[in-house]
């Protein structure tokens, strides 16, 4: 029996990645096929199942998704959606994310800088930003983005300029500027175990003085071995302090150490699908699956076995919900699921 996975995004790329699954999967000589393709464990070698997978262009509302199917959405979307179900009296979608305290709470070994989020109404009393943060820190919405302010770094004066339409509830994510990063990897990471993996982009110096060019993956940028390595490593002992649940969690190398550092951790319904290998593609696919939480009780989910912690349901921040909840009031609501 086929697995069902819908693809809500604009982006065409997103579903024609995940759609290789079928293609893959079935070459591969369907479930169990063992390929080490991509893999960061034997774990993902034990996940190919055959998915059908489904376009949707996110211009309309999308209705039938079915209880148990699973669901790569972008957020605001997600946001959008909800509020079409809710006017027709259906349950929201309820996915799973790391909480958002996850990454601050991390140690600074892992981190290896200072990072914290504050609420939009503390920000606006400050008259400069906390020495830890150093002069240009990043800031971003956690778990997501408003269409006026994505992620950069901003000074104290320019952040509080930024964040004039905010709700003084709307959390931010304010990160010390890391200047020597020399690559980055995405770990992908479901029921407390490393995945898969694959690097995602290279840092390259240029001809301008403390400038740099990005090459990604996408673009033919090629990777180490002791990298990947190392990058599964630390994410293994991550999770045994702290496993945010389905993820892909983000790492970088810096020039000055060859430990990695933790920049992020996405929730894996709405993150890149990286090219893990086809076997790494299906480990990825069960890991949006599971995701997937029970809107009754959503610390259960439809498909059992997956992680080994409470499950966190995402909670979209108030910024982005006044933003793209009325994406779809222009539609009938839904009569039936």
């Amino acid at each position: 029996m086929r697995a069902v996975l819908h693809v809500i995004s604009p982006l065409p790329w997103v579903g024609q990645a995940l759609r290789k699954l079928s293609d893959d999967v079935e070459a591969a000589g369907g479930p169990g096929a063992n390929s080490r393709e991509g893999l960061g464990s034997s774990t993902a070698r034990e996940t190919m199942t055959p998915w059908t997978v489904i376009d949707h262009n996110g211009l309309e509302p999308v209705g039938g998704i079915g209880s148990h199917a699973a669901v790569w959405i972008a957020p605001g979307l997600l946001i959008a959606l909800n509020d079409w179900r809710a006017r027709g009296s259906l349950d929201p979608l309820t996915m799973q994310a790391p909480l958002t305290d996850w990454l601050p709470r991390l140690p600074q070994s892992l981190l290896g800088r200072t990072v914290i989020n504050t609420r939009v109404a503390d920000i606006r009393r400050w008259k400069e930003l906390p020495a830890s943060l150093g002069p240009l820190p990043w800031s971003r919405i956690c778990q997501g983005r408003a269409e006026d302010f994505r992620a950069a770094r901003r000074d104290a004066s320019q952040l509080v300029r930024d964040l004039e339409a905010a709700p003084d509830n709307s959390l931010i994510e304010l990160s010390e500027h890391l200047p020597d990063i020399t690559e980055e990897w995405a770990i992908l990471v479901n029921r407390g175990q490393v995945q898969a993996s694959s690097g995602y982009c290279l840092h390259l110096p240029t001809t301008t003085a403390g400038g740099q060019s990005i090459r990604t993956v996408f673009d033919g940028a090629s990777f180490q071995e002791s990298r990947k390595l190392a990058a599964e490593e630390a994410a293994r002992q991550l999770l045994t302090a702290n496993d945010p649940g389905p993820a892909t969690i983000l790492m970088a190398f810096r020039a000055s150490s060859d430990k990695p550092v933790v920049l992020e951790a996405d929730p894996v319904w709405c993150s890149t699908p990286y090219p893990f290998g086809h076997s790494g593609l299906g480990a990825f696919a069960q890991a949006i699956a599971d995701s997937r939480l029970s809107p009754a009780s959503p610390s259960q989910t439809g498909n059992p076995g997956r992680g080994l912690r409470e499950p966190s349901p995402y909670q979209p921040d108030p910024w982005m919900v006044q933003q793209f909840c009325r994406r779809y009031r222009g539609f009938k609501p839904p009569t039936h699921d």
